[in-house]
């Protein structure tokens, strides 16, 4: 019952130190059908644990045997009417989960570097996001750092948002799914573009047009230079 969400759920108010404020979300917590967890009680087994942080930044990040929520995630939760999220990243350990911003998104990468890519999926994990390693129709956005992939071709095929990771961390920061419109990966994305040969008029609009769509226009050769525009065969 949407009335009470968090039934089966017991909740246990990690850092709270304000015995007032403290007493307030135990009251919300049990008029929504929830329990608290109090450690010097033997509790039902039918009942999951969640514990929850008001300071998302410390330990946030680290997977454990307990489903640690932040707060952001807590109080969504209360104004969405639904239980508390648990994200199992194996058998024994749960992901944090800060917030609920990411809830409806399915995430896919390409062209991140492993290391990238891992702190990218831990901040998607954080914000309850699922992640694919396969590109589908099903995926809402995918994360590219470069064009021309397999699943960059998929997405662009399939109307599938195709952003940059910026958009990702602004989300973390604000705690919000953010539009992701300002942040689309457009044509040229990264693209070093030389043009040889060529007139300066048509240099100059040549620049304008590759610069709009995020590429990087030069007129001297460099090994950095994939495409070549020239007007005359070289």
């Amino acid at each position: 019952k949407r009335g009470r969400c968090f039934e089966g759920q017991m909740i246990h108010f990690l850092d709270v130190q304000d015995d007032n404020v403290r007493s307030l979300y135990e009251k919300k917590v049990i008029s929504l059908g929830g329990l608290i967890y109090n450690a010097n009680v033997t509790h039902n087994e039918d009942f999951e644990v969640f514990h929850v942080v008001i300071d998302i930044t410390n330990g946030m990040f680290e997977q454990g045997p307990v489903q640690i929520i932040g707060f952001p995630c807590f109080q969504s939760s209360i104004e969405m009417s639904k239980p508390l999220p648990r994200k199992p990243c194996d058998e024994k350990n749960y992901y944090p989960i800060a917030s609920r911003a990411l809830d409806s998104f399915l995430i896919c990468s390409t062209g991140l570097s492993t290391s990238a890519k891992n702190n990218l999926f831990k901040l998607v994990h954080a914000m309850n996001g699922n992640l694919t390693s396969t590109y589908s129709q099903d995926v809402t956005h995918l994360i590219a750092e470069n064009i021309g992939s397999e699943k960059y071709l998929s997405a662009r095929s399939h109307k599938t948002k195709i952003v940059n990771s910026s958009w990702i961390f602004d989300c973390w920061k604000q705690m919000r799914a953010i539009q992701s419109d300002s942040y689309l990966v457009k044509a040229f994305y990264r693209l070093h573009i030389c043009a040889i040969n060529m007139q300066e008029n048509m240099c100059r609009m040549l620049k304008t047009i590759v610069e709009e769509h995020d590429g990087i226009f030069s007129t001297e050769l460099t090994d950095a230079c994939t495409p070549i525009v020239s007007t005359e065969p070289t």
